[in-house]
């Protein structure tokens, strides 16, 4: 028992590092540190999704031979559109224009839209803890907006609305595997 909270903790904090890093390698591959271009972003996400296809290559083999129904491509194509290839290249653009903290902050938006999807079009039932998180994850992304980092909004809309977008592609993702029980 006390293995396993440890352990989930361990994958919790280690899950945490990988995913908020990922935002400071996208800015790292793009850029030098006296900000000269090493890659365009639009070149950075073609290789984070190269390089991802490459490592789960083997693996996909085993499950497109499990893959037996047609009916099941329009969801795994959502699944891979929405869960990995847009928010790839959105994340990437949105790097060109925030710094990666204020990114990977805004990237909290992932589990409100998810919720939100969820009820709206998965039918999914609300109970109290996910209002509640609800509730405090728009206060607690509210407050650092405005407590944070100084943003021009108004220069840097296009690069927020591009977080947005890729958060609502993961909302949208997470919901179909949730409903088709992947």
């Amino acid at each position: 028992m006390q293995i396993n909270w440890l352990l989930n903790w361990i994958m919790l904090i280690g899950l945490s590092a990988i995913w908020g890093s990922s935002f400071i390698l996208m800015k790292l591959g793009m850029y030098t540190e006296t900000h000269e271009i090493i890659f365009s972003n639009n070149q950075v996400a073609a290789l984070r999704m190269t390089i991802a296809g490459l490592a789960l290559f083997p693996w996909s083999l085993k499950s497109f031979r499990n893959l037996k129904d047609v009916k099941n491509l329009f969801p795994l194509a959502i699944v891979g559109l929405c869960g990995n290839f847009f928010p790839a290249f959105l994340f990437t653009f949105a790097e060109t224009g925030l710094s990666s903290g204020y990114t990977g902050m805004l990237n909290s938006f992932t589990p409100i839209f998810a919720i939100i999807i969820g009820f709206a079009f998965f039918k999914n039932r609300l109970n109290n803890y996910q209002i509640i998180g609800l509730i405090i994850g728009t206060i607690g992304i509210t407050s650092l907006s405005l407590s944070g980092e100084e943003t021009d909004l108004q220069a840097s809309f296009i690069h927020i609305g591009s977080v947005i977008l890729a958060t609502l592609c993961y909302a949208i993702s997470m919901n179909t595997i949730n409903h088709r029980n992947y």
